[in-house]
């Protein structure tokens, strides 16, 4: 970096042809600063290989811009450098079986819908992610009965879209150990909450504790897929922390979602928890990542929450819909070569 300060009996234009050809001899980049001069740029083109282009000495007005102009070069740098990874192909993918159901839905509904539960299962299976069993209730017995045949303990939680996964609004009773305290789980949050919790109740068998992530794909009209990844709650809600990547993906464009997120570190043991199965939750990503490129039509899909613990990972809701898609042809603009 050259940043030169004119005095008043300095004949300028010597110096900018100077920094020029210093530069044309240099392997290394080199940018200037003129400062208060005006008209440089012609000074400091130079003619390369037979004139077959034109090279000029980057100038800006500032050194701090320079300087950031050349930190940006080196980041790009050691991008291009590093290893791209291999394409993620997790095993136990049913792509045929994942069309077929698309197809089915979109000949029932052309226009899209929201998947039901069977269906959102039946996709997600396809792609050999599993989603865990929940009874939707009414009432307490109802409750009662679908923790006996989930096994306990359980969690109870409020269908309320106010209240749904938000542990700290009190629409969440987690480690219910028996019949008694589902039942009394049931009733006191209804008593508490009010007309927010009269619909239904959601009953489920009580993941181990872990961080609880948000996995996401859309389809979007510029850039096709879309993979997104976050740690749930106010790191997603109110700070809008989230990494996004485009499939295809590799395992380190996987691993670079990962740890894109500021909440990272909570998956590496923060403050003395254990940390996540990492292989696990990328395995998830990578077949997320597969779903969403292979099948323009599925609009979006939410896996939420995506419990991520010590023992690996446990998908405890998930939200599909459809919609037909416009044909992608950025296709082969996604693939690194």
């Amino acid at each position: 970096l050259t940043c030169f300060i004119p005095p008043l009996e300095t004949v300028d234009e010597e110096v900018v042809a100077a920094v020029r050809d210093v530069s044309r001899s240099s392997d290394k980049p080199c940018v200037a600063t003129f400062l208060g001069m005006s008209g440089v740029h012609e000074g400091l083109e130079t003619q390369t290989i037979g004139d077959a282009y034109r090279r000029i000495v980057p100038a800006y007005a500032m050194p701090e811009d320079a300087v950031r102009a050349l930190a940006a070069a080196t980041r790009y740098s050691e991008w291009r450098a590093r290893d791209r990874g291999d394409p993620v192909d997790p095993v136990g993918i049913d792509r045929a079986a994942g069309a077929k159901l698309v197809e089915e839905v979109l000949e029932d509904a052309p226009d899209g819908r929201s998947l039901s539960g069977e269906e959102t299962t039946r996709l997600l299976v396809a792609y050999g992610i599993h989603v865990w069993e929940s009874r939707l209730v009414d009432s307490p017995d109802e409750a009662v009965a679908a923790a006996d045949a989930l096994g306990y303990p359980v969690i109870l939680k409020t269908t309320s879209p106010v209240l749904r996964h938000q542990p700290g609004l009190s629409g969440v009773r987690a480690d219910l150990a028996g019949p008694e305290a589902v039942r009394t789980a049931m009733e006191s949050m209804r008593s508490r909450l009010g007309p927010i919790a009269q619909g239904s109740f959601l009953v489920q068998w009580m993941a181990p504790p872990g961080v609880s992530c948000v996995l996401s794909s859309v389809e979007d009209p510029l850039f096709g897929p879309v993979v997104s990844f976050s740690v749930a709650g106010p790191p997603t809600e109110l700070l809008g922390d989230i990494a996004h990547r485009i499939p295809p993906l590799t395992d380190v464009d996987v691993q670079d979602l990962l740890s894109a997120v500021r909440a990272a570190p909570m998956l590496n043991g923060h403050r003395g928890a254990m940390p996540v199965h990492r292989a696990a939750l990328a395995d998830l990503v990578a077949r997320l990542s597969c779903l969403a490129d292979d099948l323009p039509d599925v609009d979006r899909v939410q896996l939420n929450p995506v419990n991520a613990w010590t023992g690996g990972v446990d998908v405890l809701d998930a939200e599909i819909s459809v919609h037909p898609a416009l044909t992608r042809k950025d296709a082969d603009k996604r693939v690194m070569t």
